[in-house]
């Protein structure tokens, strides 16, 4: 976003993202899936307005943990509006870069700023459900400290938002790249090594944190009177969120480098919609 800034607002302008050797034809069109990824949008975002219009009474606010699930489902809203709102449209107009280049730049990058911030929130949220002794670890979420922890993951966002390259989407390629297919243009020199560290460091770390997560639930339920439904409950949806997310980072990871069939490639952007847009339905449940 800061390349288009300086360039005045117009990414042809950006060096390597002029359209030049471009037809600026529409590519592929499927109305089918364009308009599932609507109606899926348009489901998951009605549902999740009717869970945020409880979360945020003030007798939920003020509990930590709501005040991380108000600010995922924000993230979680956003992103759904471009995963699946916008990417339904471009698929039923079989939109590339170079038919809107200047409005491809701009929500890709706020798609890929979501994108890579989604998924530290999750990590926060499981973080927190993690049963805690330490009288540490309970004061960072106490009161309004847990507003500052979340600045962590907006000020992650707003690096990739603004400091790497966009997500770009193409109907031909069947989800987002962050290569613009236009002739005559290397994809090597778009590839986001940011990016790439963040999705593989994800994949670590979400392991790791879910292993030492089980663990202390399960010891927690040897010793106690066993875990209640709601700490199940917790425990599957995060779960369930953040494999979602790891499917669709290693994809997203593979498939800027290798060739990918696009079935595949269509699983993990499915995923990535699922990664956000499952919490909506598991609260409503």
């Amino acid at each position: 976003m800061e390349w288009l800034i300086r360039y005045g607002g117009d990414a042809e302008k950006v060096p390597l993202y002029d359209c030049k050797t471009s037809d600026r034809q529409p590519g592929t069109t499927n109305y089918v899936i364009g308009a599932a990824f609507i109606v899926y949008g348009v489901i998951a975002e009605l549902i999740y307005i009717l869970d945020l219009m409880v979360m945020v009474k003030k007798q939920h606010r003020r509990l930590s943990c709501y005040k991380i699930m108000i600010v995922l489902g924000m993230y979680d809203m956003a992103a759904i509006s471009l995963n699946s709102l916008l990417t339904g449209y471009f698929w039923i107009k079989g939109t590339n870069y170079c038919v809107a280049p200047t409005l491809m730049f701009v929500t890709g990058a706020i798609a890929l700023g979501n994108r890579s911030t989604i998924f530290i929130v999750p990590i926060t949220k499981a973080a927190h459900g993690i049963p805690r002794r330490s009288q540490h670890e309970i004061i960072v979420f106490k009161d309004e400290r847990t507003y500052v922890v979340l600045l962590i993951p907006l000020a992650y966002s707003l690096y990739f938002c603004f400091f790497t390259s966009p997500l770009l989407f193409n109907s031909d390629q069947t989800a987002w790249f962050f290569f613009t297919f236009a002739p005559e243009h290397d994809h090597v020199m778009f590839l986001n090594y940011p990016h790439t560290a963040n999705n593989l460091l994800i994949v670590v770390v979400t392991c790791l944190l879910y292993v030492q997560y089980s663990r202390v639930l399960l010891r927690h339920s040897k010793v106690g009177s066993g875990l209640s439904w709601a700490q199940k409950s917790f425990f599957i949806q995060c779960s369930s969120i953040c494999m979602a997310n790891l499917i669709a980072a290693l994809i997203y990871v593979y498939m800027q480098f290798f060739p990918t069939p696009s079935y595949f490639v269509l699983v993990g952007h499915i995923c990535w919609q699922l990664g956000h847009g499952k919490d909506p339905f598991e609260n409503a449940i």
